[in-house]
């Protein structure tokens, strides 16, 4: 019913979304938000999802699956919020949904300017926040729907010595394996692999669950100091990789300072990514007509 000056009522519905995370989405999974109903779209079912690929952050709306056969047509908007919730980045479109479809945007964001470059405006106790609205013209009284919800990404991380002896005479060492939560493991080996006439040191990782990881390989002189250290970033799914560290042949020119007693000497320093630890709506609140004036 349209009000005294000929205009249809309005319902929005606004979904804050908080995504807890030391290391920006350092998850092998896609991270989906807790489920949200809007009332006012026949009582649909909504989520946000968001990733990593490439340079970018995605993101997605999807209508879920519920017991609306109809299309539903909304207008909306999605942004990534600073400390005082404003709008860093938005996108406001029009847009249909069947059961199951969602909205995709792969560059929504640059991953670089979100967790590097303008981190200080993006994370806050790091903390990322995202917000969606959807609003559709009911016919009804007004109705303003806000809600709440945080997620807490699984993140660990793992520091050690691994000491390698016989450096000289082996090609392959089995490495420390380290338990991450629900007792799931992560093994290390090194590897002489080699490459092009030359002989390479490997660092394998072997996982047999879906995970993303950073980690900082410090090769370690006579005397505690770096000599040479290799930073890579990689997401596993089920599966095995190794990365470079340095040549064997380097090392061997130095052997008096980094080979004492035929021994090689690594810090390692992971830090892993296994999914979500946690999701949920945290507060729910629920607005009509009366309420309007002190909204505006």
């Amino acid at each position: 019913m349209a009000n005294i000056t000929g205009e249809m009522p309005i319902g929005y519905f606004t979904f804050i979304w908080a995504v807890e995370s030391n290391f920006g989405l350092l998850t092998p999974l896609r991270i989906i938000s807790p489920e949200f109903t809007v009332v006012f779209t026949q009582s649909t079912s909504w989520c946000l999802e968001i990733d990593v690929e490439g340079d970018f952050f995605m993101c997605f709306l999807r209508r879920l699956y519920d017991e609306v056969s109809s299309t539903v047509v909304i207008d909306f908007d999605i942004a990534l919020l600073d400390s005082e919730g404003h709008p860093l980045i938005l996108r406001r479109l029009k847009h249909d949904f069947k059961e199951g479809q969602a909205f995709e945007d792969r560059i929504f964001a640059s991953v670089d300017d979100v967790f590097n470059l303008r981190r200080s405006q993006f994370v806050s106790n790091n903390t990322f926040t995202l917000r969606c609205r959807i609003s559709q013209m009911i016919s009804k009284e007004f109705k303003f729907d806000l809600c709440y919800a945080r997620t807490r990404l699984a993140i660990e991380s793992n520091s050690f010595i691994w000491v390698v002896t016989d450096f000289s005479t082996k090609l392959e060492w089995e490495g420390p394996r380290f338990v991450l939560n629900e007792n799931k493991v992560v093994k290390l080996k090194l590897q002489i692999i080699k490459e092009g006439g030359y002989e390479i040191v490997n660092v394998g990782v072997f996982s047999c669950f879906p995970i993303r990881f950073m980690c900082l390989i410090s090769v370690l002189d006579i005397a505690g100091g770096v000599f040479a250290r290799v930073m890579h970033r990689c997401c596993l799914n089920n599966s095995s990789m190794r990365f470079c560290v340095l040549g064997r042949e380097m090392l061997m020119d130095k052997k008096a300072a980094c080979l004492p007693l035929d021994t090689l000497t690594l810090r390692c320093e992971f830090i892993i990514g296994t999914g979500v630890a946690w999701s949920r709506i945290e507060h729910v609140r629920n607005y009509c007509d009366k309420v309007k004036k002190e909204i505006d």
